[in-house]
């Protein structure tokens, strides 16, 4: 079984206003077959109380959330028509491969990247207001529902993307370790990674996360969520 390698001495409060590089230091544990046991046992409780935490803070805000997708599916088809959502695989827990969804923001059949790249033209009007206030990702509210994501958590990446990052950095797997999420530590914290040295910088936030996640770290990533949306961050 494979631990988190790192320990970052310094809090959550004390990260400042921009994305930056942490620098981590390794270590090498050695455990016992009692200490693997305890330790799964640790995880398990944990995604047992995430889940709970997740599907409470889901119901409470059920009535805005229904709101939000019933406009945002409506203005679609009022505009762009049918498909209304967009599914694509994502790596999760384990590695276990699920479908993620997404309201579609871009015409369909149109060639394209892996990667959303800035004033894509691949975007209609509806979906480039819809990303810019991350609207496009409610659908996800499913994913968490039916246990393949978390509110909060690492980004779930596409396969072929994963597979490439995890050969430049075999850390990239350890984000499997914890469910993926809608939002997460490394979303509010950084931008888009457009390349490979701001995907690793995002890797170091992600990480940073797994060993420090809790109940209170999650409220306050959900908190700087908001402050997200409402500063239009999405593209």
């Amino acid at each position: 079984m494979k631990l988190l390698p790192w320990r970052r001495p310094s809090s959550m409060w004390e990260a400042g206003p921009r994305c930056a590089r942490f620098t981590w230091k390794r270590r090498r544990p050695t455990e016992s077959l009692e200490d693997v046991g305890t330790a799964e046992l640790h995880r398990a409780t944990r995604r047992a109380r995430k889940r709970l935490f997740d599907t409470l803070v889901i119901w409470a805000l059920s009535p805005f959330i229904v709101l939000a997708l019933a406009g945002a599916a409506l203005a679609i088809v009022a505009t762009t028509g049918d498909p209304i959502l967009f599914g694509q695989d994502r790596i999760g827990l384990n590695g276990r491969v699920f479908r993620m969804w997404k309201f579609r923001t871009m015409a369909a059949n149109l060639p394209g990247g892996e990667v959303t790249l800035i004033q894509d033209d691949r975007v209609t009007p509806v979906g480039r207001i819809l990303r810019q206030f991350h609207l496009d990702e409610l659908p996800q509210v499913w994913n968490v529902l039916n246990g393949d994501m978390s509110l909060v958590g690492p980004r779930p990446e596409q396969p072929s993307l994963a597979r490439r990052y995890s050969l430049d950095s075999p850390e990239f797997e350890l984000r499997l370790l914890v469910p993926p999420g809608i939002t997460g530590w490394a979303q509010v914290r950084c931008s888009y990674a457009a390349n490979l040295s701001e995907t690793m910088i995002k890797l170091s936030h992600d990480l940073y996360y797994i060993e420090h996640q809790s109940a209170v770290f999650d409220l306050w990533i959900l908190v700087r969520t908001v402050g997200v949306i409402a500063g239009r961050g999405g593209r």
